[in-house]
């Protein structure tokens, strides 16, 4: 990441309160992660095609440990400013993608092969209800400020 994109990130943050610019450089996190995922999910949906229904979580989950990686270094660094161990961190926020997956993934389905949804749709519904699940969890469980240290 260049220096002036970190410091236009500072400046976001720091010229509103402080937890709405936070919330801003969280969305706009998850708006560079859900772009990559979604763009992902549509290259892979389209080669896995031959699969059939299967090339639905097959997409979805590959697509997603594309953006997750990015999202985690991304929060981690910009949004967030954590200090903590990479490594502790690493696995609490893998630990959060996974059910977040999990659940994306069951709700995907459903919508896609249970209700006959557009695959397409039913991944945007799909994205922004995790969404906020997503902030609580990094804000308040992998990121928070240990103020006892």
């Amino acid at each position: 990441m260049t220096t002036s994109m970190t410091q236009s990130i500072g400046r976001t943050k720091q010229s509103v309160h402080p937890q709405i610019g936070q919330a801003l450089c969280f969305a706009a996190s998850s708006l560079l992660g859900f772009c990559i995922d979604y763009i992902c999910y549509s290259l892979f949906v389209f080669l896995l095609a031959p699969f059939g229904a299967a090339a639905i979580p097959i997409s979805n989950i590959a697509a997603r440990i594309l953006s997750a990686t990015t999202n985690f270094l991304f929060n981690r660094h910009y949004v967030f400013c954590s200090h903590a161990s990479a490594a502790q961190t690493g696995a609490a926020y893998a630990a959060l993608a996974v059910s977040i997956l999990a659940g994306n993934t069951l709700l995907l389905g459903t919508l896609v092969n249970g209700c006959g949804w557009n695959k397409y749709g039913a991944k945007l519904l799909t994205e922004i209800t995790f969404f906020s699940l997503s902030w609580l969890a990094q804000k308040h469980l992998i990121f928070h400020k240990n103020t006892n240290i």
